[in-house]
């Protein structure tokens, strides 16, 4: 058995689509297309835009979602298909898109959407995230309750065991990664411009919502 398991917000990179579009140049057609649709330099975006452009939701997750789509009609190309799908947060809409549940068109005004409704917040919520390395899930789990009685934090993700990621307040971050530090491990800050699956994405939520119904 085969699983494809796509990326979320923080996987992006200057130059994320070189490689797919040298091996698969038909993908420029696809990209053609969603720029046409949603009128936006999707070309420009994978192929020299730099980080900090990049780090814009609205960009980060165009630029993710048609990465991941290029990268599974070249393996479908090559009758490399999946068993499974599944993905991390937006990664989810790569694998409804790669499952046959949405289409391309369909998943690039979705997230494009859901983008947009999160850029709303920019400036209001001053967050992000971070991964925590090298400390027991459980000692994540104290410090993240003991910090969450001074100001919003929360657990947004189990990459696994020795992988934990939190988002939050940018102060509470803060503080987390002194006593991360304290403890030996790595807190490492996502390339992420929003505390994304935390309770301050709340409004964010409710939002997008009303668009989805």
């Amino acid at each position: 058995m085969r699983a494809f398991i796509f990326p979320g917000q923080g996987s992006q990179y200057s130059g994320m689509g070189r490689k797919i579009l040298s091996i698969f140049p038909e993908g420029r057609e696809y990209i053609k297309e969603a720029e046409n649709l949603i009128g936006m330099d999707i070309s420009y975006l994978l192929l020299d835009a730099p980080e900090e452009e990049l780090k814009d939701t609205e960009n980060t997750q165009v630029s993710v979602l048609s990465t991941s789509f290029l990268w599974f009609k070249y393996l479908e190309k090559n009758n490399v298909r999946p068993d499974f799908v599944a993905g991390h947060s937006l990664g989810e809409y790569s694998a409804l898109l790669s499952s046959g549940v949405l289409s391309f068109e369909e998943s690039l005004i979705l997230v494009r959407e859901r983008a947009r409704t999160m850029k709303k917040f920019y400036g209001k919520i001053k967050g992000g995230q971070a991964a925590i390395v090298r400390i027991p899930v459980e000692e994540v789990k104290e410090l993240v309750e003991k910090f969450s009685k001074e100001g919003v934090v929360a657990i947004s993700g189990y990459n696994s065991k020795s992988q934990i990621v939190v988002s939050g307040e940018e102060r509470i971050l803060k503080e987390i990664a002194k006593a991360v530090k304290e403890r030996k491990g790595r807190f490492i800050p996502l390339k992420t411009s929003l505390p994304f699956h935390s309770p301050l994405m709340k409004k964010a939520e409710e939002e997008f919502s009303g668009f989805l119904n």
